[in-house]
């Protein structure tokens, strides 16, 4: 089942999607017809049944048995070309989609303050460059399309069942409801989006202490802090796989009732079928189309069900996406000046991390070729300083200059 903050992200991701949505709406249809296809064998053993258990059958009729049987090989051989299409066209979008989203984003990452970067974890960047943006494709390539046939091809179904007979297209439903019930004990639960977001925050952690752990080897080598070094990464290691655990746990249950659900429907579908026959109810040919049809109608839903839950990790690796995108952007100017000299200048310039003031109304002159020390306690504002001077932020107030120039006319690049 989708909360509300499901469907926002739903029509988030279609939007992702839309620069190439006629690819995606043909994809889909031809998923669809794909499906449908796939039918049609069933239907036409359905009417060699019919033919073979009515009175006066001749040997003559064994032609339309055999014509009957070439158009089911040529509708199945069809289907196959229709699905190669259908997943052609999915995986062209879903490629070019990606390559536009990564540009897009590496874009707008060289043009962020280098502050932005000393604040954040690499490896938890790359898990939003690569895990979560690699999310997005599979759902372009492979749930569009799988979620419209999974949700057609049943609803079909269903209405040729009811076409063929009434009572037993009721019993072929019971399952239904049993299985749209355990899909919301397993994915619908209120502290969901909570535990997705842990499991987010957890697997960025990880990804940045595995990138740093390698990246510092030659220093935990050198200064012998390879104790110190493991015991980080072995914490985030173990918490991501603690919160897998619980989530695991959580859903499994459920999921597995579910799969059994959906998996058995010649369970209800046999018993009452037989019932029927022997009561004279329906015919052979009818209990043979509902064995075939009926027992595996549910089936799609297998795709509809994961989707559900892979898109609550969908939807969160997109709005950490957005999140990025969203950053501010380091103002550059349109014509930008050179410094005149190697001086530094602070003029009255405030700063702060979030609601901490670090800097206030500081002031002070470095001329050119002069050495100066920062010199203060932890926590002074000597990094903060340098960072400005290399604008890796701009301040909140005031002005500093690099030779005689504002630093904000001073190109970055």
């Amino acid at each position: 089942m989708l909360t509300s903050r499901d469907r926002s992200g739903f029509l988030r991701l279609l939007q992702v999607a839309g620069p190439k949505k006629n690819h995606l709406v043909l994809s889909a249809l031809m998923a669809v017809a794909g499906s449908l296809l796939s039918l049609v064998p069933c239907i036409l053993i359905y009417r060699v049944m019919i033919l073979l258990t009515t009175r006066g059958f001749s040997p003559a009729d064994i032609s339309g048995i055999r014509s009957l049987a070439l158009w089911a090989c040529g509708f199945t051989l069809l289907r196959f070309l229709i699905f190669f299409g259908s997943s052609l066209l999915s995986h062209a979008a879903a490629f070019e989609i990606l390559y536009g989203l990564r540009t897009q984003l590496t874009r707008h990452l060289g043009r962020l303050p280098m502050g932005y970067f000393t604040d954040r974890q690499s490896g938890a960047l790359k898990k939003v460059l690569y895990d979560d943006v690699e999310k997005i494709e599979h759902f372009i390539a492979h749930h569009i399309p799988d979620l419209t046939a999974g949700i057609a091809m049943p609803v079909i179904i269903i209405a040729y069942l009811f076409h063929a007979d009434w009572r037993m297209a009721l019993v072929t439903l019971i399952p239904l409801p049993l299985a749209f019930l355990l899909q919301y004990t397993a994915f619908g639960r209120g502290s969901r989006d909570q535990l997705l977001k842990q499991y987010h925050d957890s697997l960025e952690q990880m990804n940045g202490t595995i990138v740093e752990y390698v990246r510092g080897m030659p220093v935990v080598k050198i200064f012998n802090r390879t104790a110190d070094s493991y015991s980080r990464l072995r914490t985030s290691v173990l918490s991501y796989r603690d919160l897998a655990v619980t989530m695991t746990r959580k859903m499994a249950p459920a999921w597995a009732v579910f799969t059994v659900i959906t998996a058995s429907g010649l369970i209800f579908i046999l018993p009452f079928g037989l019932w029927f026959y022997l009561e004279g109810i329906i015919d052979l040919p009818v209990l043979l189309l509902f064995l075939m049809l009926g027992s595996g109608y549910l089936r799609p839903l297998f795709k509809v069900a994961m989707l559900g839950s892979m898109l609550s990790k969908i939807v969160e690796g997109v709005a950490r996406v957005d999140r990025i995108l969203a950053e501010p952007a380091m103002p550059e100017p349109e014509e930008g000046l050179k410094p005149l000299d190697n001086s530094i200048c602070f003029n009255r310039v405030c700063f702060g991390y979030g609601t901490q003031e670090v800097l206030h109304d500081l002031s002070f002159t470095l001329p050119a070729g002069s050495v100066t020390a920062l010199v203060g306690p932890s926590g002074a504002g000597k990094t903060t300083i340098a960072r400005l001077m290399l604008r890796m932020w701009n301040s909140r107030d005031g002005r500093n200059f690099i030779g005689g120039r504002d630093i904000r006319d001073i190109t970055t690049t």
